[in-house]
This record gives C-alpha cells, structure tokens and sequence, in this order.
C-alpha cells in the first residue's frame, strides 16, 4: 500500500511541477502587461518580460515582440515604433493603445 501511495505522489509531482510553471507564466505575463506604458524602450520591456519568443520587423521603424506559453493558446504582443513601445495584445483580443505612446514618429 505504501508503494501505491508514494507512486502516486511521484506521479503527481510529475505533471503538477510543469502545469503550475505554465500558468504562473501566463499569470506572469498578464501582471507585466498590465504595467506596461507608452514609451517604454525595448530594453524596459525586456526587463519587465523576459526575452521575447519572437522578434519581427512589421513596418519600417515598427518591430513586433511577441511572447507565447506553449502549449496555452495565445500571444502577448509589443508593437514599438522607433524603439519606443506603442501598443500591446494580449491573447486574441486586440491592439490596445498603451497610455503615455505616441502614434507620431519622432522629429528628426
């Protein structure tokens, strides 16, 4: 009996460990994108992330960071012009303008 129990517990241990990392990731993700601002350089929105699953040029002088957590379906995206942050997504919603951006380029 007290093989069962510990095989149990070994077993359980196994598939807890990584579900709890994915949706403390997810959870994660959402608490840094709700602080998120306008503004912010790449280097800021770094450090409040993590490193980005993707980087992809969408425009010229606008790049895309996205952040996925496999296997949860979604994406958490960063849209910045001239390396400042503009707006953001979460999931399938979408583009939110982020408080404090400017849509206009900068001077210069």
């Amino acid at each position: 009996m007290q093989r069962i129990v510990l095989a149990a517990l070994a077993v359980a241990l196994v598939l807890i460990g990584p579900a709890m990392f994915v949706f403390s990731r997810a959870a994660a993700l959402d608490a840094a994108f709700a602080r998120l601002r306008g503004g912010q350089t790449q280097p800021q929105v770094q450090r409040r992330l993590g490193r980005p699953d993707e980087r992809a040029a969408v425009g010229e002088g606008t790049l895309e960071y996205e952040y996925r957590v496999w296997p949860l379906s979604g994406v958490w995206a960063v849209e910045f012009r001239h390396g400042r942050a503009v707006a953001a997504r979460r999931r399938t919603g979408g583009w939110l303008n982020l408080r404090g951006a400017s849509q206009r380029a900068p001077a210069g």
